[in-house]
């Protein structure tokens, strides 16, 4: 069971300033198989959204590295 995450409105921005990122790395490190289960696009997308969103979660601006590069 997955923990539910609430994103401060900082934490939003960034993670819809970065949603293409995972469309991106979609097309070009995965290969998209809609035959299997949990392979097909939005399946992917849907738990890369979920890692983006950890991911600005435990970002922390004050350490100095961007979030692109986190």
């Amino acid at each position: 069971m997955k923990e539910n995450i609430t994103l401060t409105a900082e934490q939003q921005a960034l993670v819809e300033e970065h949603m293409q990122v995972v469309h991106w790395t979609i097309h070009h490190y995965i290969d998209i198989n809609e035959s299997v289960c949990g392979m097909g696009y939005d399946d992917l997308y849907q738990e890369g959204c979920e890692a983006l969103c950890r991911a600005a979660a435990s970002y922390d601006a004050q350490a100095g590295a961007q979030f692109a590069t986190y």
